[in-house]
């Protein structure tokens, strides 16, 4: 989801017949690469039909996020926790050593949340897609689950109804209710 498109990347050790780790004798060149990904979604889209085969990056312009970028975002939250704890145990008889400790924290973090604010810059458009994605998937699981509570719902309604009318067919005495079932 680091892109417009949801989308998978596949990993995997590319090792040749006689066992030797070459990606370039594997996969091949670029061309060769994307030739791979065309067969791999021909070959899935007649079990899912549903697929369609997205624009490559060199066409559309865009910016994957780097990984590193999500593990920075990782540690500065680490961080952040980190601070929040010492916060909390701050209490009368170490609060003079606690401050020392959150202020020396805070002074390693502050400038590196800056830093990573300007590094993100750069894919601040593909971060709106990805908050916009964020919005519409949830958007469409809350709408999912309305659905299936009214569904659910509307079943049980049904099988309480079938209920009431099994017990009003069985509270018919016996004979009458068999004559009308032979009429029916």
């Amino acid at each position: 989801m680091d892109e417009r498109n949801p989308h998978m990347h596949l990993c995997f050790v590319p090792l040749t017949k006689d066992k030797r780790l070459s990606a370039k004798e594997v996969m091949g060149d670029r061309n060769k690469l994307i030739e791979w990904q065309d067969k791999f979604h021909e070959h899935m889209s007649k079990e899912f039909t549903e697929l369609e085969r997205g624009k490559s990056a060199a066409v559309t312009k865009r910016k994957h996020i780097p990984t590193w970028l999500y593990k920075q975002a990782n540690r500065l939250t680490e961080q952040m926790e980190q601070m929040k704890k010492a916060i909390e145990g701050i209490g009368a008889f170490n609060a003079q050593k606690k401050k020392e400790s959150l202020l020396d924290m805070f002074s390693k973090w502050y400038p590196r949340i800056n830093a990573f604010e300007n590094q993100l810059k750069p894919y601040a458009q593909q971060l709106e897609i990805l908050h916009h994605n964020e919005k519409a998937l949830q958007s469409k699981t809350r709408q999912a689950q309305r659905t299936a509570q009214i569904v659910q719902n509307e079943n049980t309604s049904l099988i309480h109804q079938l209920r009431d009318y099994q017990e009003f067919v069985e509270s018919i005495p016996e004979g009458l209710r068999k004559e009308l079932m032979e009429h029916s």
